[in-house]
């Protein structure tokens, strides 16, 4: 099931994020979280699996809000924050619904210091490389025209509550954590996490950037969930995926 629903997810993907036809999309997405969501039912599984599928069809969700969200008459900055407020709003509804604690998703600090440090040193890093992937790609992705104090305070707002945030709290608070139940391996949930972290990157760039950008994402995502594997924790994986974000679009296209 999961390797089915992966395959309509990186159609949705070409559809949706690269908008080639948004009403399509729209209805594969909606259509792909019914599914997902329905299926373990129809197919009498287990309970750890049906609360895995209901976590990825929140996935197809979140494709939902990007083909409505109306991109083409929004600023970069905004659709990010319209975008990704919708992401933390499914994300709350799913917590608040199934009653889930907030330690349980990661909302909770162990070694601290560590947890800081580690995400930006890791954080660092991964914005380096994935520049170095995407340029000169990367100056299609720029949220704002020229660099200042003011846009490098929004790119940090921007990357760090809203898509850091955002994402991590869906792909390892909620589904990297409801796979953890379904496989005896839990490494296992990290790198089914990490490959649906990558196909959901598909659109973003073209040629053998594309297949650069892929490992990368696919290496970048599987050090931050086994992290969060170990610590249980947001906090670092929240650091290094915002700092990651605010050098690779807030200050490395301005200084080249």
């Amino acid at each position: 099931m999961l390797v089915a629903f992966a395959l309509v997810l990186l159609v949705v993907e070409e559809v949706v994020t690269a908008y080639v036809d948004p009403v399509l999309g729209l209805l594969i997405s909606f259509f792909g979280a019914i599914g997902v969501a329905v299926v373990p039912y129809v197919v009498k599984s287990g309970q750890a699996v049906r609360v895995a599928m209901q976590c990825f069809s929140l996935l197809f969700l979140t494709r939902v809000a990007m083909t409505v969200v109306p991109a083409l008459i929004l600023s970069p900055p905004m659709l990010l924050l319209v975008v990704y407020s919708v992401y933390l709003l499914i994300c709350a509804v799913y917590i608040v619904e199934r009653r889930l604690p907030l330690k349980g998703v990661g909302f909770q600090v162990s070694n601290f210091s560590y947890q800081v440090f580690g995400g930006l040193a890791l954080g660092v890093a991964m914005g380096l490389v994935e520049f170095v992937i995407l340029n000169p790609d990367i100056y299609r992705y720029l949220l704002f025209a020229e660099f200042s104090p003011l846009t490098l305070s929004n790119v940090i707002l921007i990357m760090f509550f809203f898509v850091g945030v955002g994402e991590e709290l869906l792909f390892r608070g909620l589904v990297q954590t409801s796979l953890e139940r379904v496989f005896a391996n839990p490494f296992t949930s990290v790198i089914v996490v990490s490959s649906l972290f990558a196909v959901m990157h598909v659109a973003y760039v073209t040629s053998l950037g594309k297949t650069l950008e892929l490992i990368y994402v696919f290496a970048a995502s599987t050090v931050i969930g086994y992290s969060f594997m170990k610590t249980r924790s947001l906090v670092l994986p929240v650091i290094a995926h915002g700092t990651a974000n605010t050098i690779l679009f807030g200050i490395l296209p301005y200084l080249a």
